[in-house]
C-alpha cells in the first residue's frame, strides 16, 4: 500500500499557483472594499486590472516555488527576497512614472517584470499606462510560460525532493 498521493507535476504546480491566486484575491478584495469609502475608485478597465492581478499572483507564486526549491535554508530564501525581489519592487514605477526618468534608466525599466505588472494594473485602475498594455501583457505572458516550464520540469524530476 502506498501512502503517496498520485499527483502529476502539473497538478502539484497548479495547486501552488492557484492557491497563491486565491490568497491574493482573498486579501486584495477586502482591502479594496475597505478603501472604497476613503477615496479608492472603481477600475477604469476592470478586466485588465483583474487579468494583471492574476498574472502577478501567478508569477510571484512561481517565483516563490522556484526560489524555495533552489534554497538550502531559510536565510538563502530571505537573501533572494532582499537582494532580488525588493529592488525590483522599489524600482518598478509604483511610486513614479518612467517618463520622469532620463535615458538609459527609462530603457532599463522595461527589463523589470514588476514594472510591467504595475503598468498593467495602473492602466486597469486609472486608464493611464507608461507603455502600451499589450507590451506589458506579452512580456508577462512570456515570463509566465518560461517559469511554468522550468517549474514543471523541476517538480517532475523531483528536484531536491527525491533521494
Amino acid at each position: 500500500m502506498s501512502l503517496i498521493v498520485a499527483l502529476t507535476a502539473a497538478e502539484i504546480l497548479s495547486g501552488y499557483v492557484l492557491g497563491a491566486i486565491g490568497t491574493g484575491f482573498l486579501i486584495g478584495i477586502p482591502v479594496w472594499l475597505i478603501l472604497l469609502p476613503f477615496g479608492a475608485s472603481l477600475p477604469a478597465a476592470p478586466m485588465t486590472a483583474v487579468g494583471f492581478v492574476i498574472l502577478g499572483c501567478a508569477l510571484l507564486a512561481l517565483l516563490g516555488v522556484l526560489a524555495g526549491m533552489q534554497s538550502q535554508r531559510w536565510d538563502s530564501l530571505s537573501a533572494k527576497e532582499t537582494f532580488i525581489l525588493a529592488p525590483l519592487l522599489f524600482l518598478s514605477g509604483s511610486f513614479f512614472s518612467i517618463e520622469a526618468l532620463s535615458e538609459p534608466f527609462r530603457t532599463l525599466m522595461l527589463f523589470n517584470p514588476i514594472f510591467h505588472l504595475v503598468n498593467g494594473f495602473r492602466y486597469g485602475m486609472t486608464g493611464h499606462a507608461d507603455v502600451p498594455v499589450w507590451i506589458s501583457a506579452a512580456v508577462l505572458a512570456g515570463l509566465l510560460a518560461g517559469m511554468t516550464a522550468v517549474g514543471l520540469h523541476l517538480v517532475k524530476i523531483g528536484y531536491k525532493v527525491k533521494a
